[in-house]
């Protein structure tokens, strides 16, 4: 027998307490949880980018603390084939970082949501005009906010142009082939223009070009010629385009002024490792591989980095390239979808961006901003990435799809590695680009 009912009434009251309370806290974790919203978003952007963005989101959790935002990351090179599975499995992400190219042929198929009711009238005027001919279905309909856009240029070593005694980067094709020649030497320090060079022991290479077709399309465009039309008829025997891709060819068959082997499945990531190393004069790349370039060899003081405009043929052109924020149609929280996606692609958010990253603003408020940066290096690269950009804009080519640019990535291996010569692989791909013409789209 208790002999303390005091005592003993007090544990009672303990236990029931201590009940309720367990009980009220599991009620509020379950409440919680139903209440809280979660997000899934396919993210493309690179290392570099991503220490931006995890910032970003960081503080848009801090200040919606009711949404969590679950990243994806997906390579850029696989996010094609991701988005499809994705799409076959109906099992898309509610937030997606998409290719410029991919916007309406995805939306045509219904993969996206409509964002018109979404956008402000604020924000929509905020954004450049042009971009929109990507994202617009039926001339009504928004899929997509363009979150970067983006272009190639030159990008080259200002101490290798110094000691080889070259004014400045080369404003046409022919001052970019006297260039390429007289920085490839070898072991001895002579010239690839020097009848003492020799081309079997080359210590450093003037150019150097990354294997995916896509790089190449500068030197394309700017003979004023294309892989192919608006209706995907082939051009690739067009005077221009065969200029062009002779061009690249003699780059390295006659000149010697490129890499004798690059291996295709390294070949991106090869060539901006030797252009950081120093072992490369000159690359085409663009602004979202700055900040990672600026942190090899050769460029740890940031001011050896040279940025210029492609060299011209007919004309100084790049393809216009870009990343944009798309919500799945099967997305059940397309306001706070929307509401995330705007947080990271406000004025101040592609601030950081272009600031940290050198990415091209696709507000024009970010842009009108960042142009008052003056510091340097920072203000002489975004000038150069920004004339270029507004050359792209002024000389647009139809960028090939995926598809027609694949097909020249295998016919370019074939070809430098000596397996097809130059006739027989443009008649390959001019036979091609007609099958593939005459497909059904």
């Amino acid at each position: 027998m208790n002999k303390n009912p005091r005592l003993f009434l007090m544990l009672i009251a303990f236990v029931i307490f201590s009940i309720i309370s367990v009980s009220a806290a599991s009620s509020y974790a379950a409440e919680k949880g139903k209440n809280e919203i979660v997000l899934s978003f396919m993210n493309t952007m690179n290392d570099e980018e991503n220490e931006t963005l995890f910032e970003l989101v960081k503080e848009y959790g801090a200040k919606n603390p009711d949404v969590k935002i679950q990243i994806e990351n997906v390579s850029f090179y696989d996010a094609k084939n991701f988005l499809e599975e994705k799409f076959k499995q109906k099992s898309l992400p509610d937030i997606m970082r998409v290719e410029i190219r991919l916007i309406l042929p995805y939306a045509r198929q219904k993969m996206f949501a409509a964002l018109d009711s979404l956008v402000s009238t604020s924000d929509y005027v905020d954004y450049f005009p042009y971009l929109y001919k990507f994202s617009v279905l039926n001339a009504k309909e928004l899929y997509g906010i363009p979150q970067v856009t983006d272009c190639l240029v030159l990008l080259y070593n200002k101490s290798h142009f110094a000691s080889a005694k070259i004014d400045g980067a080369p404003k046409n094709m022919v001052d970019f082939l006297a260039a390429a020649r007289k920085l490839t030497v070898d072991e001895d320090g002579n010239s690839a223009e020097s009848t003492l060079f020799n081309q079997f022991k080359i210590s450093r290479y003037g150019f150097s070009y990354h294997f995916e077709s896509y790089y190449l399309l500068p030197f394309i465009f700017s003979f004023g010629g294309n892989l192919c039309d608006e209706a995907g008829a082939p051009l690739i025997k067009s005077e221009k385009t065969k200029s062009a891709l002779k061009f690249i060819y003699e780059l390295k068959s006659k000149h010697n002024a490129v890499p004798a082997k690059i291996d295709p499945k390294f070949g991106h990531d090869f060539t901006l490792m030797e252009f950081m190393d120093g072992r490369v004069s000159m690359i085409i790349d663009g602004p979202w591989n700055i900040k990672k370039i600026l942190k090899g060899s050769a460029f740890k003081n940031a001011s050896n980095l040279g940025v210029a405009v492609v060299p011209r043929s007919q004309n100084s052109a790049s393809p216009i390239g870009g990343q944009y924020l798309c919500i799945s149609s099967s997305c059940k929280y397309p306001k706070e979808a929307y509401d995330f996606m705007n947080f990271i692609n406000s004025k101040e958010a592609q601030l950081k961006f272009a600031r940290l990253n050198y990415i091209i603003p696709t507000r024009k408020s970010a842009m009108e901003q960042i142009q008052s940066d003056l510091a340097e290096p920072d203000f002489s690269i975004r000038k150069a990435l920004f004339e270029q950009m507004k050359l792209a804009a002024l000389h647009v080519y139809n960028i090939p799809e995926p598809a027609y640019l694949d097909e020249l990535n295998k016919a370019l291996e074939k070809l430098l590695s000596g397996q097809t010569g130059f006739d027989e692989t443009l008649d390959g791909l001019d036979k091609k680009f007609e099958a593939m013409a005459k497909e059904p789209k």
